[in-house]
């Protein structure tokens, strides 16, 4: 069995979908994560950092736990896509703050 179909093929089984369908989730959740990035950016300057962090690791944490209880695509793509795009925007925007700052 290859790598990629370790997490693709339980997903498709499990949804009854196709892998091209289930791929627009990761694009969802790297779409938000770039391209929401000055807006989290400016949130980690007004608030502190660190719980804007650890509301981005809640939310990430979140979207996997829910992800797991998908029963449909659209599902999937609120939980993973979604809430992990804006936890883990916010974690990687928060966490390179600190670093340059």
């Amino acid at each position: 069995m290859s790598t990629r179909m370790l997490f693709t093929g339980p997903l498709r089984t499990s949804l009854g979908t196709t892998a091209p369908a289930i791929q627009v989730t990761f694009s969802i959740l790297i779409v938000l994560q770039t391209f929401l990035s000055p807006f989290q950016g400016w949130l980690v300057e007004k608030f502190a950092p660190r719980w804007l962090i650890a509301v981005g690791c809640v939310l990430t944490g979140l979207s996997w736990v829910l992800a797991a209880q998908a029963t449909t695509l659209t599902m999937l793509y609120l939980t993973y896509g979604l809430f992990g795009g804006l936890g883990t925007g916010i974690v990687y925007i928060g966490v390179v703050g600190q670093m340059v700052g």
